[in-house]
C-alpha cells in the first residue's frame, strides 16, 4: 500500500471517521478563501494564461500526470471524470504535448 494510503487511513482512525462520514470539510466560501492566499502569496488571480482557480489545479495535475507517461485511462480515474473526452480535452493542455516524438515515430517508420 503507498505511503499516503497508509498515512490517511491512519487519520481516518484517529479521526474516528465512519465509513459514510466526509473525509475534508471544503468550505462554501472555497474560491474567496483561494483568492485571498493566492494574494497573500503575491500570485495574480487573473493572467493571460487564465485564472488561477481549483480547476487549474486539477489541470495542472492532470497535464504532469501526462507528463509522467501516465495512461489516459488512469488519468480519468485519477481525475475521478466519468468521460474520457472530459479528461483529455478540457483537463488537458495541447501545448505541453510531446510532438516532436510523434514525429521522429512516423520518420522511424522508413515510410517513402
Amino acid at each position: 500500500m503507498p505511503a499516503f494510503a497508509v498515512e490517511l487511513a491512519e487519520w481516518i482512525r484517529d479521526a474516528k471517521k465512519g465509513p459514510d462520514d466526509p473525509l475534508f470539510h471544503v468550505p462554501q466560501a472555497s474560491v474567496r478563501i483561494m483568492q485571498a492566499d493566492l494574494k497573500r502569496a503575491g500570485i495574480p488571480y487573473r493572467t493571460s494564461q487564465g485564472d488561477a482557480d481549483f480547476h487549474s489545479l486539477r489541470m495542472t495535475a492532470n497535464v504532469m500526470l501526462g507528463q509522467a507517461a501516465v495512461p489516459a485511462r488512469i488519468r480519468q480515474l485519477f481525475m475521478r471524470h466519468s468521460d474520457i473526452r472530459l479528461t483529455m480535452a478540457t483537463y488537458d493542455d495541447e501545448s505541453f504535448l510531446d510532438l516532436e516524438s510523434a514525429v521522429k515515430a512516423m520518420e522511424g517508420l522508413g515510410l517513402r
